[in-house]
Parts: C-alpha cells; structure tokens; sequence
C-alpha cells in the first residue's frame, strides 16, 4: 500500500497553474502545519511558541512539515490519473548520452561551485533580514539544523521543484523552455526573498536544463547539495564575516578576479560539452507526453 502511494506521485504531471497551486498548498497549508504543530509542543512542554520554534533540535523539523501538504496533494491526485488511466512519468529515468555516470557526476561538482562562485556578486544586492541572519545562525548552529539545509533541502526541494513541477511542465508544453524558466521561477518564489531569490532562480534553471537533459533527479540533488554543503562550510570557515557577505569582501580583489573569469570559462566548457554529450532528451520528453495524452 505504501509503495503505490508513493507511486502515483509519477501519474501527476502539473502544468503551470497547478504547480503554482503546489506551492501555495505548501506556503498556507505547510506553514499552518508547522505552527500548529509547535504550538502543541509548547502547551505539552509549558514553554511559549518562539521558544519552541528557536529550539534548535525542531529546525529540520520545521523545514520538513511544509512539504508534506503538497505532497500529499499530488499522491492524491496522481491516484485520481491512476484511475483514469494516465500512463506515468517517473522522477528518475537516467539516460547519460555518451557521458558515463562517473563522469557526468565529476563534471556537475565543478559546474556547481563555478555557477555559485558567479552568483556571488548578487549577494550584494539585496541585504539579509535580521530576522533571517538569525534563523540562518540558529540552523547552522545545530546537527539538525545541518541536515535540513544540506541534507533535507537538497533531497525535498528537487523532488517537489524539479522531479514534480518541471516534469510536470516538461510532459505538458512543447517547449522545454517554459518547464526549465517557469520551475525555477517558481523556485525562487519559494523562498519569500530577494536575497535568495534571484540567487535560486538562476541555478534553478541550470538545475532544470540538467534533469530535462538526463531526466536524473539525483542529479539535481546532488548539485543542490554540493550548493548548500559549500555555503554552510563558508560559514564555518568565515564566523567572523556577516552570514550575506560575498566571497569579493573575503578574498583579496585580484585573486577573486582571476578567481571569477576562471570559473565563467570553466562553466562554459562544461556546459559546452554537457550539451554536446547529453542526450538529446527534448525526443523521449515529447513522446512521453503525447504518449500519456
């Protein structure tokens, strides 16, 4: 029973309007689930809500109780598709082109720390709340904080952004472009700030165009967790510079200089090649959806 709930997760191929619909399930809902969830603990425990939501041992807690709702959500409408005899579209169904696992694998570690480097200048645009500076520092304070931004975010954010809303949009429009642009504008949507937003938008579209060139969802994953785990370990290795400062404030200018240029090259290259080497999967997308239609 389990294993065909989560399996009709692949019957459910949102288009745009639906998968915005996702995330406002998961922003009103999710949230409301989160909240009344600590203010439970805190009328079981005697303490007042903000003292359970700054306790450091709920943070992977709270990250994970907003995606439950959409997810629920989509499983119950994919039994719906189930049963009206939609074909399914897996999350996963790798096709490597003539690149090898390893190799492909090898090549996205660079690619994610080279596309951060250079979104790093966009860090100085817009300035972390106060607010947020303390939820950051109480998250990387703790184990569980950890886990939830390198560990949960990674495995929750790509399968509800990339593996549910662009397979979804990449099944229904003919286009590759609008399910790669619109889930990573609604990525960045997700975060509720421009100091993360346009950062998320940005790698989200690198992040769609790898999982509709490989339909590998543990692709994205792992990028997203090389993104995160590099964040997190700048923080440890910085304490002493504020949570927004960009790496041109902490390296001298001439070594960030060269530093940037080589990384735009070194991302060029890897694109270049991915897409020479990759599958063309525009094909297997497009007969997939005809196919479920």
């Amino acid at each position: 029973m389990r294993k065909s709930l989560f399996e009709n997760l692949q019957y459910y191929k949102p288009n745009f309007w639906h998968s915005a619909l996702i995330l406002l399930i998961m922003l009103v809902v999710g949230l409301l689930l989160s909240l009344a969830l600590m203010v439970g603990i805190a009328l079981f425990t005697g303490k007042n809500v903000m003292e359970c939501t700054a306790n450091p041992s709920f943070c992977a807690l709270n990250f994970a109780l907003p995606f439950l709702p959409p997810f629920a959500w989509c499983m119950l409408y994919g039994a719906v598709k189930r049963r009206d005899g939609e074909s399914p579209l897996p999350y996963n169904s790798p096709d490597w082109g003539s690149i090898t696992p390893l190799k492909l694998f090898a090549l996205l570690i660079p690619l994610t720390l080279c596309i951060s480097l250079l979104m790093d200048p966009l860090s100085l645009l817009f300035e972390a709340s106060e607010q947020m500076k303390r939820t950051f520092e109480l998250q990387l304070s703790s184990f569980w904080g950890l886990l939830a931004i390198v560990v949960l975010a990674p495995l929750l954010e790509e399968s509800l952004l990339r593996g549910t809303i662009a397979r979804g949009l990449f099944a229904n429009y003919q286009s590759p472009v609008v399910g790669i642009v619109a889930s990573a504008l609604l990525f960045g949507a997700l975060h509720l700030n421009l100091w993360q937003a346009i950062p998320a938008t940005l790698i989200g579209i690198i992040l769609g165009w790898i999982y509709y060139r490989t339909h590998c969802l543990w692709c994205t994953i792992f990028m997203h967790f090389i993104n995160n785990g590099c964040s997190a370990l700048l923080y440890f290795l910085y304490p002493q510079k504020s949570l927004e400062s960009a790496l041109c404030q902490i390296m001298p200018l001439k070594l960030y200089i060269v530093c940037y240029v080589a990384a735009a090259i070194i991302a060029a290259l890897i694109i270049y090649y991915l897409n020479k080497n990759l599958s063309k999967m525009n094909i297997r997308w497009i007969r997939r959806r005809d196919y479920t239609r």
